[in-house]
């Protein structure tokens, strides 16, 4: 039964793909040619238009949400514990990293000339 079903999926997939002629590529695999939106020239707008950008429009958006001083709160309180909770991984990827380092120290061969300088000047 799964086999006759994803047999039935491979069908239906490939119907999607349409051959474009020429290149055998079908253009809807790079994007397709979406029609631009309209836009207007200063002469087509009405003369008491303003204009501004979509970052423009956005901050003032978000800064027209009215907040309690508790939703405020809130906010620093859920941003605090995000930037925490990222500092403790860090912290424990940091100790772990050292911990292999040290590892790796212990179980590196030692040089001539660790070996002569760890007997000491007395042999």
């Amino acid at each position: 039964d799964d086999k006759q079903q994803s047999g039935d999926m491979s069908r239906t997939n490939s119907a999607r793909y349409r051959s474009t002629g020429g290149g055998g590529a079908d253009e809807s695999l790079f994007g397709g040619s979406s029609k631009p939106k309209p836009r207007f020239r200063k002469d087509q707008l009405p003369s008491n238009a303003v204009c501004i950008s979509k970052s423009d429009y956005d901050s003032m958006r978000v800064r027209s949400i009215l907040r309690t001083q508790a939703d405020e709160e809130a906010e620093l309180a859920r941003v605090e514990a995000i930037r925490a909770e990222k500092e403790q991984v860090s912290r424990a990827r940091k100790a772990r990293m050292m911990k292999m380092e040290d590892e790796a120290k212990r179980k590196a061969k030692k040089s001539a000339s660790e070996e002569i300088s760890e007997q000491g000047p007395g042999h």
